[in-house]
């Protein structure tokens, strides 16, 4: 009987041997997932990125040649750098520093038809405050990174030296005319400020390091240009006032990475 039990252990080893591993290697993995997934909530970043920004202008035409309202274009490369300060609950705080050009936005666009210009006059060097929410479903998986607050921002050279930008003379295609026009500046502040709203997507590269990418609106409250826009055309009546702000407002979208700090500080993942 007991030569028949040791034959039977036997012959069930290799069953057991090769079965085993496979349970506990699926758990390990199951594991492994959740934990590269992880996200302490007291993480603590800095996140380097560039991108495009987007600038506005206000323009008001009584002769409604210009397009009026806000005039938004894809016109100054963007650095960015911001600390993350992770708190509890997926919640954190952080603070960065971005710097961009700022100038005039002008456009005649009717039907997809007509052109746009833009005039760079400076580069805005601005500080940022605020705090986020980190989005995180099931299973640690991180959705999206919620961003609000507010920024501050001081131009890098005397803009009230901006007086007069002189005059340009164009070919009108929609009205087949030939026009000019001057920018006459009669209000300057190199401060801007307001809130801003954001969201930012991140992948995961490594246990420390995450590529992302992100997008800030910006609410600019104070205006750093304004003046007249001085029209003229030998055919087309343009003898109303025209006018131009140049807010403090506008949009960025930029990529970069984020590195882990202080991780010897943080405690380990406890499943």
């Amino acid at each position: 009987m007991k030569k028949f039990q040791f034959a039977l252990l036997l012959l069930c080893m290799p069953f057991v041997a090769f079965s085993q591993p496979q349970i506990d290697s699926g758990f390990v993995v199951k594991k492994s997932k959740l934990q590269l997934r992880y996200i302490h909530p007291k993480s603590k970043y800095i996140a380097v990125s560039r991108g495009w920004g987007y600038t506005s202008t206000y323009i008001n035409d009584a002769n409604s040649f210009f397009n009026q309202g806000y005039a938004r274009g894809n016109n100054t490369n963007v650095t960015s750098i911001v600390y993350e300060h992770g708190l509890r609950d997926n919640f954190f705080i952080e603070a960065g520093y971005a710097n961009f050009e700022m100038g005039i936005m002008i456009e005649r666009i009717i039907d997809d038809i007509g052109w746009s210009s833009y005039k760079g006059l400076y580069r805005n060097y601005e500080l940022q405050l605020g705090a986020g929410y980190r989005i995180v479903a099931r299973r640690n998986y991180h959705i999206l990174n919620l961003h609000s607050g507010i920024f501050v921002g001081v131009a890098g050279n005397k803009i009230g030296e901006f007086n007069d930008s002189g005059t340009y003379t164009d070919f009108d295609y929609i009205t087949g005319s030939v026009f000019s026009y001057r920018l006459v500046n009669n209000y300057s502040n190199p401060i801007s400020f307001g809130p801003y709203l954001g969201v930012s997507k991140e992948i995961r590269l490594s246990r420390d390091v995450r590529f992302f990418v992100k997008y800030i609106q910006r609410f600019g409250l104070l205006t750093n240009l304004s003046g007249d826009i001085e029209l003229n055309s030998p055919t087309l009546s343009l003898d109303k006032k025209a006018s131009y702000a140049m807010r403090s407002g506008g949009n960025f979208i930029t990529a970069g990475l984020k590195i882990l700090l202080f991780k010897n500080k943080l405690k380990k993942y406890d499943e």
